[in-house]
Order: C-alpha cells, then structure tokens, then sequence
C-alpha cells in the first residue's frame, strides 16, 4: 500500500503586512526546508488574501512557488 503525502495550508493572507504574519510566511518556509518535508500535493484553502485590502502582492505566486518546490511538488 503506497501512502499519499500532502500539506494543507490555511489562511496566508499573503497581502497582510503585519509582523507576525510576514514572520509566519517566512517561518513556513524554513520549516519545511529544514524538516526536509516532501509530498504530492499542497493544498491552499481560506483566504489567501485579506479581502477587504485588495489585490495579492505581487509576491503571492512566487511564495506558493517557493513552498511547492520546497516540499518536492513540481
């Protein structure tokens, strides 16, 4: 029986500038990368951005980039 590996994120609100946001965006990032975390399949689902404030930022796709490649999702 093989196994299925994925991750499920929530609620980035990748367009949110406050500090601990922007430090749990980057904490994300590093624990995977340390953890040496793989799978098949990421999940994003809620609010990828804040709503009311608007457009993504500019960096939303490269981020998500970042942590599919990281995690071995291409």
């Amino acid at each position: 029986m093989s196994k299925v590996r994925w991750l499920h994120f929530s609620d980035l609100h990748m367009n949110v500038d406050g500090v601990e946001t922007k430090l749990m965006r980057k904490g994300l990032l590093e624990y995977l990368q340390d953890q040496k975390i793989r799978c098949e399949y990421v999940f994003v689902s809620g609010d990828l951005r804040n709503a009311p404030d608007g457009a993504f930022p500019k960096d939303t796709a490269s981020y998500l980039k970042n942590v599919v490649d990281i995690v071995g999702t291409t």
